[in-house]
């Protein structure tokens, strides 16, 4: 009985263990397709960058849903082989006679649609182990630093061609790891799922064999918007739009542009670690809570920084630790808020709506990097930028203080 648990707990932290690496590596290759697409075409890279996260939008609480039907493994598998075709795609770039608009919009459509790793991967966190479920999450969100970090290193010390190389190599290391280590969360406690099983099972084969595979697909679609009539699934998804752009907005100007300091986005992903790793002692406290202090650390810093702008005028290190402070508010809303949505919900029943989520997260970085565009177009200045993320957190907070009345107001209801 002891040997059956440890190594069921042994299987879950590989399979924890494997989700990091490919969340990290999902985000190594997402930096890196963005900064091939500004090698394109004068109108290209706006018309790449805007397609692909359209497409990504609108494919990932799909793929993600139908990994509810299709399993977390087989997804995952999926997944990370599409996003090794897109590399193999890369590796022939310079040789092929396709001009590069062409190839990388390919790219752009093969990940969009059939890519969504993340997704997939919160929704085996979410089957895992509910228990612990926000510090997998946090863990997870922690890998988005991780990954932006490696990046930055292997911008300094490789060329295109010898990251295409590494990556190509790291994710056939991936699909080995995931075939072979990779447990789907419905099999490491079977018993308890036989119960519930063993009552219809042959009802249940039948109904497998009847269902059609695309049908079945094709239904996801039916699913999401039957999901997005509910107020309070909507709220939640427009609160992480909000607190996400309030995030993208200062890391991708400091990231991009030459002359600002590269401190910044540094030290923000150093917060987003922190504020990671604090999740791991604040499992006894509520998600209600967590989101509370969250949104204190995100929007307080902020709105110090704004008014002690007008007294000091070197204010590059006030802001560099408003941002640290931020980042460490936002790494323990995401996860929370990952945590909140799948509440109520049963294990491989939670894809959609981290998919969902997933679309608001590419919605907030679309929206982020538009306004980026327009503070180059005119030359806006920093404080503004600042005042915009100021009010993006607060609005989050506001909408998630509504969804948080309305769950109230329901559950009351239900009593």
């Amino acid at each position: 009985m002891n040997s059956n648990k440890k190594n069921s707990v042994y299987k879950k932290n590989i399979s924890n263990t494997l989700i990091i690496v490919f969340i990290s590596f999902d985000i190594i290759f997402f930096n890196m397709i963005l900064g091939l697409f500004n090698k394109a075409t004068h109108s290209g890279p706006l018309l790449l960058f805007v397609g692909f996260l359209t497409v990504s939008i609108l494919a990932s609480p799909i793929q993600a849903g139908f990994s509810d039907y299709l399993g977390r493994k087989k997804s995952l598998i999926i997944s990370i082989s599409v996003t090794l075709i897109c590399l193999f795609i890369l590796l022939f770039i310079n040789s092929s006679s396709l001009p590069l608009f062409t190839i990388l919009a390919t790219i752009a459509l093969l990940k969009g649609l059939f890519g969504n790793t993340i997704p997939i991967a919160w929704g085996a966190i979410g089957d895992i182990d509910r228990k612990n479920e926000r510090f997998f999450f946090a863990i997870s969100e922690a890998a988005y630093a991780i990954g932006f970090l490696l990046i930055l290193l292997f911008n300094l010390v490789l060329s295109s061609n010898s990251l295409i190389f590494i990556l190509i190599l790291a994710f056939v290391v991936q699909i080995y790891f995931c075939v072979k280590y990779f447990i789907d969360p419905k099999d490491f406690d079977k018993n308890k799922y036989e119960g519930e099983e063993d009552k219809n099972l042959d009802n249940k084969k039948n109904r497998e064999k009847e269902e059609h595979f695309i049908k079945h697909l094709a239904r996801e679609p039916k699913l999401i918007f039957q999901d997005l009539k509910k107020r309070t699934l909507r709220l939640i998804c427009l609160s992480f739009i909000f607190l996400e752009i309030s995030l993208y907005i200062i890391l991708i100007l400091y990231t991009d542009f030459p002359g600002l300091n590269s401190l910044v986005p540094i030290l923000m992903m150093a917060g987003y670690l922190l504020g990671s790793g604090m999740m791991k002692f604040c499992k006894k406290i509520s998600n209600k809570d967590m989101i509370r202090f969250g949104f204190i650390l995100s929007v307080f810093p902020l709105l110090i920084y704004v008014i002690l702008y007008l007294i000091f005028k070197d204010n590059t290190y006030i802001l560099i630790s408003s941002y640290f402070i931020h980042s460490i508010g936002n790494a323990i809303l995401s996860p929370t808020i990952l945590a909140e949505i799948g509440t109520g919900l049963k294990p491989h029943q939670k894809g959609k709506r981290y998919g969902l989520l997933d679309s608001s997260d590419a919605i907030a970085l679309l929206a982020a990097s538009l306004l980026i565009i327009e503070y180059q177009k005119y030359h806006i200045t920093i404080i503004y930028m600042v005042i915009f993320s100021l009010l993006m957190i607060t609005s989050g907070w506001i909408i998630y203080h509504k969804y948080d009345s309305l769950m109230y107001k329901n559950r009351k209801n239900r009593q």
